[in-house]
């Protein structure tokens, strides 16, 4: 692919993206989903709900023997992507 536009969807919108090759539609999509930890992990850890919130691993890790999806995937859903 060269010159060509790709739609880059981000929850419930798309970001019109003039892009020379295919890895950069995925450098920039890996970038985002850093941005988008970084900044849900950030948000737990600080307890942004204003009720106090939880702190040390388990704000981040969820409560002692929770289960459930992990991985790449499980970030991309939990973003709504």
């Amino acid at each position: 692919m060269t010159g060509g536009v790709r739609a880059l969807v981000v929850g419930s919108e798309a970001l019109l993206l003039e892009v020379d090759t295919a890895d950069e539609v995925a450098a920039l999509h890996a970038e985002l989903l850093r941005r988008r930890a970084g900044a849900t992990g950030a948000a737990r850890r600080g307890g942004a709900s204003g009720r106090g919130g939880a702190s040390g691993p388990e704000a981040v890790a969820g409560p002692r023997g929770a289960t459930g999806p992990q991985g790449p995937a499980a970030l991309e859903e939990s973003a709504g992507l």
